[in-house]
């Protein structure tokens, strides 16, 4: 599979809404507790919020496409806040706020191009660090991340009651 990443365009736009309706698919059926749904403006809501994000936090957004888009990624640039100086050494942080591929084209690279291309840019952009939030109950994406050299940093647990 010939993948090509390049920058996010509003021409993108209907395919990333549709991939990130697939993504928050992805989380209610992987969810043991049964709490998260997916709201019919899922896809739209959250790929406002993240390209918003991405807006406000000088970062960028890929998408992998083979010629179709077939995943993407977004991530930005953050800083310390007083709260953080007090407990943490002063770095600079890159935060990969979305990854995904569709389903059917994983294993071809893809997401292993996307999460490097954003390495690339945090450290060009003078990060020292990048954090990922990974949904703890997806084995998939956490042993992905780990093979890549990623530790587990922060874990919130939950329970019914």
């Amino acid at each position: 599979m010939d993948i090509q990443l390049r920058p996010y365009a509003e021409s993108d736009r209907a395919a990333i809404v549709s991939l990130m309706n697939d993504f928050g698919q992805h989380y209610v059926e992987v969810d043991p507790l049964k709490k998260l749904i997916r709201a019919p403006d899922y896809g739209e809501f959250f790929t406002d919020a993240m390209l918003s994000r991405v807006r406000e936090g000088s970062g960028s957004a890929l998408v992998a496409a083979a010629p179709e888009v077939i995943g993407f990624a977004a991530g930005v640039i953050e800083t310390l806040s007083d709260a953080d100086l007090r407990q943490f050494e002063p770095h600079t942080i890159g935060r990969l706020i979305e990854l995904y591929v569709e389903p059917g084209s994983r294993r071809a690279g893809a997401a292993r191009r996307l999460l490097e291309a954003f390495e690339a840019f945090f450290l060009e952009a003078g990060c020292d660090s990048v954090m990922i939030e990974v949904f703890a109950p997806d084995p998939v994406a956490r042993g992905f991340y780990s093979a890549l050299g990623y530790v587990d940093r922060d874990v919130q647990v939950m329970k019914s009651l």
